[in-house]
């Protein structure tokens, strides 16, 4: 199944610091590449401890064999689409 694991460091000011490829399926297939550059354009918000923001890292799993093109006809799962903004 196409899919990709990709982790990311956000700093306590809620920039993005570092990403990296953990797994991709399959192996140099671009999807991680994609999501590397789908994380530059969000906005992140810092992690807390204790009501302050703080540096934390997180992962994004994304299994892409169940998503589609609402704009290209009936299908099953998630919808993706690029509305411009």
């Amino acid at each position: 199944h196409p899919a990709v694991v990709v982790q990311a460091h956000v700093d306590a000011n809620g920039k993005l610091t570092s990403k990296k490829i953990v797994s991709e399926a399959p192996p140099n297939g671009g999807r991680g590449r994609l999501m590397l550059d789908v994380l530059d354009e969000e906005h992140f918000i810092p992690a807390q401890n204790n009501g302050q923001p703080v540096a934390g890292d997180f992962e994004i799993a994304v299994d892409f064999e169940h998503m589609r093109d609402p704009d290209s006809g009936p299908g099953v799962g998630t919808l993706l689409k690029n509305d411009g903004y």
